[in-house]
């Protein structure tokens, strides 16, 4: 998808943008934060059903230490809520089973760990914004990609809110590991990693957002029908 949409990649000897059926847009230049060129013969969404589950299993990761500013982001915040008497199924709708790392595929696990119940208790609870931040960037991309009543404006809206978030999520780390003076390159990159998203699901958020946009750029220019931004369809989720 890289590749064909030239997105921080390019092939050498095949130059699909500039192929003379691509699309064309005329009113992105100005735009620093838009990276997808203006040029596009082909539109790229990532499966918006794969994404939801790879942002679940990276909280499930028992190798990820997801962090953001002072605040932890953990999926054990998540089992407190299981365990703690005040609380019933009645009040966040959760079993021990939505929190199995190897159910790798369980897409209603994450549509429930995105609810507002849950969220409400995270962000009412000590310690947990973190946690709380991170799934309700989950729940945005449910309700950009995957919900089928969510307008285009709010799609548009939560696509961009997730990838201004992740990329300032990203800059923080680069910036926190830069004034790190004992540890090597490479003990950097690899303990960044395991702070951030994975690098597919981060691109894949910035491929979407950006892919959206585009095409509602299109339909405004009448270069595409009002249909094409039924975006819903463009997941496995709604064959399932």
């Amino acid at each position: 998808m890289r590749l064909a949409s030239d997105f921080f990649l390019s092939l050498p000897h095949f130059k699909f943008i500039e192929h003379q059926e691509a699309f064309n847009l005329n009113n992105t230049a100005q735009w620093p934060w838009f990276y997808l060129r203006k040029k596009q013969l082909f539109l790229f969404f990532q499966d918006a059903t794969h994404l939801v589950t790879k942002w679940r299993n990276r909280l499930l990761s028992s190798t990820a230490q997801l962090i953001v500013g002072q605040q932890s982001i953990t999926i054990q915040h998540v089992a407190d809520i299981i365990e703690n008497s005040n609380y019933t199924k009645l009040d966040h709708g959760l079993n021990r089973s939505d929190l199995n790392p190897k159910d790798r595929q369980n897409y209603n696990s994450c549509v429930k760990l995105a609810s507002d119940n849950v969220l409400s208790i995270l962000l009412d609870g000590t310690d947990t914004y973190g946690t709380y931040v991170y799934l309700r960037l989950l729940q945005m991309i449910i309700l950009a990609y995957v919900e089928k009543r969510t307008r285009i404006e709010e799609c548009l809206q939560s696509a961009w809110c997730i990838v201004f978030v992740c990329r300032m999520w990203w800059a923080w780390l680069q910036n926190k590991q830069s004034k790190s003076t004992t540890a090597s390159t490479i003990t950097k990159t690899n303990a960044k990693s395991k702070c951030f998203i994975t690098k597919t699901a981060y691109l894949s958020v910035e491929l979407n957002a950006h892919t959206l946009l585009y095409m509602v750029l299109l339909v405004k220019q009448k270069q595409l029908p009002r249909e094409a931004l039924n975006v819903y369809l463009f997941n496995s989720q709604s064959c399932e």
